[in-house]
């Protein structure tokens, strides 16, 4: 079953490279549940885990990323659920990010670069 709520046009547009990742998130306080990322984009990253989550679940993330070798750098931010898909591997679960600091907005821009230029 998928369910979906709105992301806008210009947002579903955004370009989306893949990862493999292991991430964390933070549902409510000390509630965490384990996830693989899948692909990444400057709104939001799409994830699979073995818990099925409720859409629109408030969350919050930090994502640790290489966007120069040798340097990395931890993104944090808030986001929500926006889309709970049941999949053979768990559930897909589709994260849109709501708020970021500046700092980390311009890291994952490099970080996407590095991956736009190693996937073609």
């Amino acid at each position: 079953m998928v369910y979906s709520f709105f992301m806008s046009k210009e947002k579903e547009r955004a370009p989306r490279f893949r990862i493999e990742q292991a991430i964390t998130l933070e549902l409510t306080r000390e509630r965490f549940i384990q996830a693989e990322g899948l692909n990444l984009s400057e709104s939001g990253l799409l994830m699979v885990t073995d818990s099925d989550v409720e859409p629109m679940t408030n969350i919050y993330l930090m994502l640790t990323v290489s966007p120069v070798e040798d340097r990395n750098h931890q993104i944090i931010c808030e986001g929500y659920i926006a889309r709970v898909e049941k999949a053979s591997d768990g559930y897909h679960l589709g994260i849109h990010f709501s708020s970021m600091e500046d700092e980390d907005k311009l890291v994952l821009n490099e970080y996407l670069a590095v991956l736009a230029a190693k996937q073609g």
